[in-house]
């Protein structure tokens, strides 16, 4: 009886208050401990587990772990204190969330509600309580208890084959398990192919989430590595990409953008590399070549460099028909380029000069037709090119056109340099830059057969500074050549073919109609004269060749009309933005007859142009100071009178070839002053041809005797007058002119001779002036005359006049 009421006394203190948790696990171990030597075994523990429960092994193993966790000395059995840590583990992970309700609370979530009498029911959230009792919410599974349950080994973490056994059902395909294992790769944090608790946590929130996972660059890699090298080889990328139905270009394709990406050329790809090459395929973009494999194209011959004819082979045989082969003028162009790149002038690109010629022509190419820049390309505006730049071989990745591609390959993106404003403007804009005024133009026109007759523009650039001229000579010398300080013909070969990729050929043409035709450009050149040869006046003539068709032949035709329109003006009537009002824009245009043809007449439109026939040149000529003028000159041309059509020069004949500096124009001019102080000042003798001449002179007046000569292109002129008088020599830039002055007293008489000669370093002539004195001879012979060296005020005056008025004003004379 005693020891019944002692039971008694301890059953009903059990689950006070004072101590819920420990009596909780005292009732637990009471239950358990079947033998009742106050331990619980693994054994009596699992007694815990309904054999017929769905998840009975999953328990199993759930308790297994969690008894051996906390049995600490190892004894296979909890002693009072290993089971009461025990309990409180448990309670952490299966433990819910209780309280008690009162009968009509609101239910806010799902769970358990047990009333006084130990009934449990589920109630959904939004139910109410039925009565009063203990609510129960049901939470999600603690990520510990999953790890616990699954983990068969006891080994407090998960491997990928236990994640398995639990998650798959057997009927997943191979890229699931590979896509679960990646999963699995991602969240092992420190590699070691198993998930701890804190991994777990990840791995099994991410799975319960529904995301989608992305694999890797290295897990994509995998997928394709066939030899497990953890890298790529082509054959392995083009096992994976290929559908076995590709042509013979497009494996190539594949090649060119595997080497491109292969960055540290090991000739695989690492997982970053075969990202970019996986980004680069599935772009959608058009893959840019890079120069080295484009230049395994030019190079049929495979001799390692490619030559001017292999390049013009390769582009030719890129079009689609005989229309969109390089035309000549094309061809000339390209030949310009490729001598401006053959840096060594072997006539062929090597390995290391072939990838700027690419890059030139690339360049062309976007901007249009080689050899025309409409002014739509590089170079417009303030915005600046940006490039991917490799700092270790000091070359510029053209095929990596993005800053994420370019820095994630751990290249440097940057501004290029080589770019900016400047590209893309027009000839004028170019030579200004250069320091050269392009300010006069010669036009020729020959027709050499019944189909075609051409037109000739020649623009004229002189430079007379001498620092201008030692600027291009170093820039030909340093730039462009050996930089010894020497200059040679080779280096003045390559600063004219850095005038020549500067043309705009097609542009040229704009305007330019022939009986209403448009004409095609066909040839063109840059001459450069003096610059070599070390002169004080160099010039520079950029030649273009315009060819028009014609619609009868040169026997049925009488006449043609060459038209020039000009419209690039400002829209508010101004100078436009190339010249400011305090500069001066002159430009002259000088357009010669030819064998076959005359101009007859010069009509313009618009801002009117004042056209004046000279007969040394046999042209017409007009100065212009508004060079942004616009309007229409019409220039009609008629058959010269029993012509016959000029035969065509020999095959390897161009207009380059041609002598285009012009004649100097020289006019003989005196002043003479009468006793009565009468002075007639603007007498002048026929134009100074460089025939011998007489001129009659009256006694008892002063006279001053000078020649006047303008260079139509603006060199040195250098005028020289001999006599037994005395002798002068004028040199200036331009216009020349030298004269002396003498007194005749009454009754003079006698002749003596005048020498001249003048030259502008291309043409000279000379010839004689005999002057002849209409006295009698009483006080002195002419001969005997003291002359004055500075002339008279009148003299003086009409040559300031001459030099203000130039050639309009000697035209005027003539006329």
């Amino acid at each position: 009886l005693d020891e019944f009421l002692s039971f008694w006394n301890t059953l009903n203190n059990m689950g006070g208050d004072d101590d819920d948790t420990r009596t909780d696990a005292e009732m637990m171990r009471m239950m358990l401990d079947a033998d009742q030597d106050g331990n619980i075994t693994l054994s009596e523990m699992l007694v815990m587990v309904e054999e017929n429960q769905s998840d009975a092994s999953k328990m199993t193993t759930f308790y297994t772990n969690l008894f051996n966790n906390e049995d600490v000395d190892g004894n296979e059995m909890l002693d009072f204190g290993e089971f009461s840590v025990f309990h409180e583990r448990l309670d952490e992970l299966m433990g819910d969330d209780c309280y008690d309700v009162m009968a009509g609370d609101a239910i806010l979530s799902d769970g358990t509600f047990e009333d006084q009498e130990g009934n449990e029911t589920e109630l959904m959230a939004g139910d109410t309580a039925p009565s009063d009792g203990e609510f129960c919410e049901w939470g999600e599974m603690d990520t510990d208890v999953i790890l616990l349950m699954l983990d068969t080994n006891g080994d407090d973490q998960l491997s990928l084959a236990e994640i398995l056994v639990d998650m798959t059902s057997g009927d997943e395909t191979a890229d699931e398990l590979m896509m679960l294992g990646f999963v699995f790769e991602y969240y092992d944090d420190n590699g070691d192919e198993l998930l701890d608790h804190n991994e777990f946590g990840l791995f099994w929130t991410h799975m319960q989430s529904g995301e989608e996972y992305i694999p890797t660059n290295a897990q994509i890699l995998s997928m394709y590595d066939t030899d497990g090298d953890g890298n790529l080889s082509l054959s392995e990328v083009l096992a994976a990409v290929s559908n076995g139905n590709e042509s013979a270009d497009e494996l190539m394709m594949f090649g060119w953008i595997f080497e491109s990406h292969d960055w540290d050329m090991s000739g695989s790809l690492d997982a970053n590399e075969f990202f970019w090459f996986m980004d680069s395929m599935q772009s959608g973009e058009e893959y840019t070549p890079t120069p080295v494999q484009m230049m395994d194209l030019f190079d049929t011959d495979g001799d390692g460099s490619v030559s001017l004819a292999e390049t013009i082979a390769f582009l030719n045989a890129g079009a689609e028909n005989q229309d969109e082969t390089l035309s000549e003028i094309e061809e000339e162009y390209l030949g310009v380029l490729f001598g401006f790149m053959d840096a060594d002038s072997n006539g062929l690109l090597n390995a290391s000069e072939f990838p700027e010629f690419y890059y030139a022509l690339d360049s062309e190419e976007d901007q249009g037709d080689m050899g025309d820049d409409d002014g739509q390309g590089q170079g417009q505006g303030n915005e600046t090119d940006m490039v991917c730049y490799d700092m270790v071989n000091h070359v510029i990745l053209q095929n990596i056109d993005n800053s994420s591609e370019c820095e994630a390959a751990g290249f440097m993106w940057t501004e290029n340099i080589n770019s900016g404003d400047g590209e893309g403007q027009d000839n004028d804009s170019n030579s200004e830059e250069q320091g050269i005024n392009f300010d006069s133009m010669d036009v020729w026109f020959e027709q050499w057969n019944d189909q075609t007759m051409q037109l000739v523009l020649v623009e004229l650039g002189v430079v007379d500074s001498p620092e201008e001229i030692e600027r291009l000579s170093m820039m030909a010398d340093g730039m462009y050549g050996n930089n010894d300080s020497v200059l040679d013909e080779s280096e003045v070969n390559m600063l004219m073919s850095l005038y020549a990729m500067s043309l705009n050929v097609d542009d040229i043409a704009k305007g330019l109609t022939l009986d209403g035709q448009n004409g095609t450009a066909v040839d063109f050149w840059v001459e450069i004269d003096g610059l070599l040869e070390g002169d004080d006046v160099v010039f520079v003539r950029i030649g273009t060749v315009i060819e028009f068709p014609v619609t009868n032949t040169y026997d049925n035709s009488t006449s043609h009309a060459f038209v020039v329109t000009n419209t690039d003006v400002e829209d508010d009537g101004g100078a436009g933005e190339d010249f400011t009002e305090d500069e001066i824009c002159e430009t002259t245009v000088r357009v010669h007859n030819s064998e076959s043809w005359d101009i007859s007449s010069v009509v313009t439109t618009g801002d009117e142009l004042v056209f004046t026939y000279e007969e040394t040149n046999d042209m017409w000529f007009a100065e212009d100071d508004n060079c942004d003028a616009s309007g229409m000159v019409t220039f009609n041309l008629v058959k010269v009178e029993d012509s016959a059509m000029p035969e065509e020069e020999e095959e390897d004949w161009t207009w380059e070839d041609e002598e285009m500096n012009l004649l100097p124009i020289c006019d003989w001019f005196y002043t003479v002053t009468l006793a009565n102080g009468t002075m007639m000042s603007e007498q002048g003798v026929e134009e100074a041809s460089g025939e011998d001449r007489i001129i009659t002179l009256v006694d008892d007046a002063a006279y001053e005797i000078g020649i006047y000569c303008w260079d139509p292109e603006g060199g040195n002129m250098t005028v020289t007058l001999s006599s037994p008088l005395g002798n002068s020599t004028n040199t200036s830039m331009g216009y020349a002119w030298s004269w002396m002055s003498f007194a005749l007293p009454a009754g003079t008489g006698g002749n003596f001779s005048i020498d001249i000669s003048w030259t502008d370093g291309y043409h000279a002539e000379s010839g004689t002036l005999t002057v002849v004195a209409t006295g009698d001879g009483s006080t002195g012979d002419i001969s005997d005359v003291e002359v004055d060296s500075e002339g008279i005020p009148g003299f003086t005056a009409v040559f300031g006049i001459v030099a203000l008025l130039g050639a309009a004003m000697l035209s005027g004379r003539r006329d």
